[in-house]
Formats: C-alpha cells, sequence, structure tokens
C-alpha cells in the first residue's frame, strides 16, 4: 500500500456466497498504479469471464487470527454437505454419505474427532476456491458497486476491493497450509500407533483430504488452462512503469508450476491411500464381498465403522463400477466436479489402472 491511511479504519462485511460472514476493518490507501486494481473475476467453473472491473483502493491491516478463521469455516460444513453435495438421482451416494459421516465423526467424542474437524475445514477452504467468490454483504460497500452485466456468472454482487480480495486469499491459503502440515503431522502419529478403533477416524481423515487434493487439482489445472488468456489480457494493460513485476497481480504467483504442483498432489494421493492400506491390513473397503464379521474385526468393533460399511456394502455392485470410473477421471474446465472421485476412490477399491 502507499500513501497516507486514515486511523481507526472502516468496518464491513464479507462472505464467499453463504450466510456466514467475516466482519473485517478496511484502510484506504493511495495507489502507486490504479491499473493494478482492476478485479477480473475468473475463478470459476465453466466458461471463465475476463471482463476488467473498477476497484476502490482498501486494504486490511490486520492478520485474521486462526480462530476467526476456524470458526468461520466451521460453519459452512453443513450447508455444504447439505446443499452441494446432494447426488443427483443416477449417482451412487457415496460421496455424500461419506461426507456426512465424517461430519458426525467430527462432532462426537472420538478420539479423532479433532483430526476429523481439521480436514473438513481445509475441505471447505478448497471448496471456496474457484466455486465461489468473497464479496460484500453488509451496508458499508466500501465504494464497490455491484456487477451490473447479466452476461457475467456474479451479476448482482459486490465484490470485495481487489487488494482485500488477495489479501483474504492469501491469508487463507496460508491458514490452510498450517493445518495441512499439522494434519498430515497427527495422522503419520496415529497410523504409527496401530490402534485399530482409530481405523474410521482415519478412513475419514484421508478421504476428506483425499477429496480436498482433488478440488486443489481442479483448481490447478484451472490455472494452467487459462494461464494464456490471463496472460493476454495483462499485456492489454500495457502496464510499463512498476517497482515490482506486475504480472504477478493477475498471473500465476508462485515459483512452482502448475503442472508441478499437479504432480505432488497425485504422489501425496498415492501415499495417503498407501498408509492406508496398511492400517487396514490390505483391506480395501467394497473391492470384495465381505461381511460384518469381517469389517468388525479390521474396524476394531466401532460400531458407527460396521455401520457405515454395512450400509454402503448394499450397494457394492454399484459401488464397484462407479468408483472403476472414477479412477480415470479427467479434468474439464467446464465442471469444477470433474475430478471428483479420482483420489477417493482408490480408497475404497483396488486401483484399477495399474492391474
Amino acid at each position: 500500500m502507499a500513501g497516507s491511511v486514515p486511523l481507526g479504519g472502516e468496518i464491513f462485511e464479507v462472505h464467499n456466497g453463504y450466510s456466514p460472514s467475516l466482519q473485517l476493518k478496511a484502510y484506504q490507501f493511495v495507489p502507486h498504479d490504479e491499473t493494478l486494481l482492476q478485479h477480473i473475476v475468473w475463478r470459476v467453473s465453466g466458461s471463465p469471464d475476463f471482463t476488467r472491473l473498477p476497484s476502490t483502493c482498501y486494504g486490511i491491516k490486520e492478520e485474521i487470527s486462526p480462530e476467526t478463521f476456524d470458526e468461520y469455516l466451521d460453519k459452512h460444513v453443513q450447508s455444504f454437505i447439505n446443499d452441494e453435495l446432494r447426488p443427483s438421482s443416477d449417482e451412487v451416494p457415496i460421496f455424500a454419505s461419506t461426507m456426512r459421516a465424517a461430519q458426525e465423526y467430527a462432532q462426537g467424542n472420538k478420539n479423532l474427532s479433532v483430526l476429523v474437524q481439521k480436514v473438513l475445514r481445509i475441505w471447505v477452504a478448497q471448496t471456496f476456491f474457484f466455486r465461489s467468490s468473497w464479496r460484500i454483504c453488509g451496508v458499508n460497500t466500501l465504494g464497490m458497486e455491484p456487477i451490473n452485466d447479466p452476461e457475467m456468472k456474479f451479476h448482482g454482487f459486490i465484490p470485495l476491493p481487489r487488494l482485500i480480495n488477495q489479501q483474504l486469499d492469501a491469508q487463507l491459503e496460508l491458514r490452510v497450509a498450517t493445518m495441512e502440515n499439522e494434519l498430515l503431522t497427527e495422522l503419520q502419529n496415529h497410523i504409527l500407533d496401530r490402534n485399530s478403533t482409530d481405523w474410521f477416524g482415519i478412513f475419514l481423515t484421508i478421504f476428506v483430504h483425499l477429496s480436498s487434493i482433488e478440488r486443489d487439482t481442479w483448481g490447478l489445472n484451472t490455472w494452467e488452462h487459462d494461464g494464456p488468456t490471463l496472460q493476454e489480457r495483462f499485456l492489454q494493460l500495457n502496464i510499463k512503469n512498476s517497482q515490482s513485476n506486475p504480472s504477478k497481480a493477475f498471473l500465476w504467483p508462485l515459483g512452482a508450476s502448475p503442472s508441478m504442483l499437479i504432480g505432488k498432489n497425485a504422489r501425496l494421493a498415492e501415499m495417503l491411500v498407501s498408509h492406508f492400506r496398511t492400517v487396514s491390513r490390505g483391506f480395501v473397503p467394497f473391492a470384495a464381498d465381505w461381511d460384518q464379521n469381517q469389517a468388525s474385526q479390521v474396524t476394531g468393533h466401532e460400531k458407527e465403522a460396521v455401520e457405515y460399511l454395512k450400509t454402503m456394502s448394499q450397494q457394492a455392485p454399484k459401488l464397484e463400477q462407479y468408483l472403476a470410473l472414477r479412477q480415470a477421471a479427467q479434468y474439464s474446465r467446464d465442471d469444477c466436479d470433474s475430478l471428483s472421485g479420482k483420489f477417493t476412490s482408490k480408497l475404497m477399491i483396488s486401483d484399477h489402472l495399474d492391474s
């Protein structure tokens, strides 16, 4: 930020397309180059819109606490499961059923309840990126106008000032990275403990995290897919005088390329699946016929785990075919769910691609 910053700041509210909101404080500033504050709201599924939008000059100074972010993410779990994960009539409802099982487990007094709650937060955060967008929801609009273009996906909503939008993204990404490091460390410790009563908690944690990796991989593919168009849009701005690299305001900001991170995600997914199969002593849910005694033995006789497996087993023939198809899922820019099941399916049936 540059220029004078008034004392006190202005209180405003923001959300991500759902009713829970964050109350923050914004500070006005004088920019070096107002062109860099123009919006391109392109991170959505379907055909992206690269229309540039004007932005007022506001930013946030304070860091959002981990507790505030965690509470905000927790409030979205129920609505995401109810609204976004409701399967269509021709789908096997395994994904929604497993996510609901994870939510119930997180709310119970289980050994791994906190771990499952943490992975659900990561999953919610990954759902935000590319599926929705930050927007102003309170009385104070910080001088921003509603998007008045029926052709745009976000017609009618009030976007955040560009800098605040980027700051919120960056802070949430940092929170997710911190939680993921904690999650993988704690998960490893529970796996090494070899406590059979933790089987279901480990299964749910890995399942939800694999789903997060699928969503993150879709987003990385979208960065790669839309990169040339973003580059073209940036060149049209004709920005020549800047002390820093202005392309980072519109283009890929990280050192590692999207394709490198896509490969990293795939390796992490394979590692998590391998660890789970070790915990399960080679038993792969839904891969073959099994009875309640076998499930009970593998899961340490945990009631919720046995009931879950028993319910899912009633659809075993459909599950086998459906999950095998999801293993071969391919990226589609038009469908943000196109990679759903690519990694989670390997947790539940044998890897058909390697057979």
